[in-house]
């Protein structure tokens, strides 16, 4: 996380060195770490982290560079590897990401700061470029997912996901009326000889993320810090370079020094970052010890990266419009999980399961530990001596019989078993009676490789 958290400073001040100067563009950088420490964010791995890190990187190659076709190749290839990290976000990115691209090409590149110039044929191959790039990186990507059999998941991410109601054609028709009038803003700023073009570039290009962080449908806080330290540049720069015009060199070292004492004594003051994930800690461990790297592990978003998940959509905002839209069917989720026999779940975000996968839980699976289920069958009711009744097993496997009564003895189809012993059950109905002469409660069948490494039903 420390590369990332560096690299993404090191872009700020390079992008607010060609905007302002390099003694703002220090502190601006210092400014923009300090918002990143605030956020919490900074200790945090996600690929919201290396996607803004690529666009910074992006923007700033951007703002330096001319328009030529060599220079939409790579802006084109960085723009392609960035939209890979995260295929989720490109509904988010392509709004601006075009914007990018068709202001560059009608704003031109020139050595003269604060004037703007287009050669036609250099903006026509600028955009051939960036859309070749684009085009075979994106190829190479999508037959890496045909041969892993996985091109319905990528299309998924990338469009489907974002396909949810009216929310998709509203975000693009808004996002589009933002472009139009970003892009008669470049038309009137080219005229104007006072304009910094990288400044009025980047002002632009703000506006554009800023309009379709308000469009977007659901945006999580680390999606919005690329339009935080992007506003941090615009904002902190034309506030510090107000200063640095009006007070001297001295002056202005001492001022901002004060203001970076002040925001320090703040920091300093807040309590010590703390692990608050020791429950996730000793649920992780238990996971391990409970299953094996071929097993499967249902859970909500696929936070137990070690082990295999058996529906392939994470239970986030999209996917439950999806599901509540029968976009997508809540049948193949509990079908995928038999399919699969994930015989683990982990429900430590239970609130976000679908109502049909909730109902499959309590049924099937027993916990064993906070937040892990196995799969399992509590048998509900008394069991009279002479009298069976009958139950579904939905996940097919080795069982153990379990009581509070050591002495109990039941009878499963054709099986005669004492508490504590193990038998197949396959997936369908069996029967179930007493044969201890006495009347039976309180019998839990636990999946028998979970009994095997110690694991026992809660409260047994």
């Amino acid at each position: 996380m420390l590369p990332l958290f560096v690299g993404n400073l090191i872009f700020v001040y390079l992008i607010s060195k060609l905007i302002f100067n390099k003694n703002i563009a220090l502190w601006l950088a210092y400014f923009a770490g300090f918002f990143l420490i605030l956020s919490g964010v900074a200790v945090e791995f996600r690929p919201d982290n290396l996607w803004i890190l690529i666009w910074l990187g992006s923007v700033y190659y951007l703002l330096k560079s001319k328009v030529n076709l060599s220079s939409g190749i790579v802006f084109g290839s960085l723009m392609a590897i960035n939209s890979l990290v995260s295929l989720k976000t490109m509904a988010f990115l392509l709004p601006a990401l075009l914007l990018a691209v068709i202001l560059s090409a009608i704003a031109g590149r020139t050595q003269e700061k604060n004037k703007f110039n287009v050669d036609h044929a250099d903006a026509l191959k600028f955009i051939a470029g960036f859309a070749i790039a684009w085009l075979i990186i994106w190829a190479v990507f999508a037959a890496i997912f045909y041969r892993l059999h996985a091109l319905n998941a990528m299309i998924y991410g990338t469009v489907l996901h974002n396909l949810v109601g009216s929310h998709y054609l509203n975000l693009w028709l808004k996002s589009g009326i933002a472009m139009l009038w970003c892009l008669a803003g470049i038309v009137s700023a080219r005229y104007c000889e006072r304009s910094s073009k990288a400044f009025v570039f980047f002002l632009l290009l703000v506006f554009s993320l800023l309009a379709v962080s308000v469009l977007y449908p659901v945006l999580e806080r680390e999606t919005r810090l690329i339009v935080s330290q992007m506003a941090i540049i615009l904002a902190g720069g034309l506030l510090l370079q107000k200063l640095y015009e009006k007070v001297s060199l001295k002056r202005f070292t001492l001022y901002v020094s004060a203001l970076f004492l002040v925001s320090s004594s703040a920091v300093m003051a807040l309590p010590s970052y703390r692990n608050e994930n020791t429950g996730y800690e000793r649920m992780y461990s238990d996971l391990l010890k409970l299953t094996d790297d071929s097993d499967y592990v249902m859970d909500a978003k696929g936070e137990n990266i070690f082990r295999q998940r058996p529906y392939y959509f994470a239970f986030e905002y999209f996917t439950k419009k999806r599901l509540s839209g029968s976009l997508l069917d809540k049948k193949e989720i509990i079908a995928d999980i038999i399919r699969k026999k994930a015989d683990v779940i982990v429900e430590s975000d239970k609130a976000v399961f679908p109502a049909n996968l909730t109902a499959f839980s309590d049924s099937e699976y027993v916990y064993v530990a906070p937040n892990i289920k196995v799969a399992g069958k509590r048998i509900a009711g008394r069991l009279s001596p002479g009298r069976s009744m009958e139950f579904d097993m939905e996940l097919g496997g080795c069982y153990t019989v379990l009581s509070k009564d050591r002495n109990v003895k039941i009878q499963i189809d054709n099986s005669i078993l004492a508490a504590g012993k193990s038998l197949f059950l396959s997936r369908g109905m069996h029967r179930i009676a007493a044969k201890s002469g006495l009347v039976v409660s309180g019998i839990t069948l636990v999946l028998t490789k979970a009994i095997e490494r110690g694991f026992y039903p809660v409260g047994m």
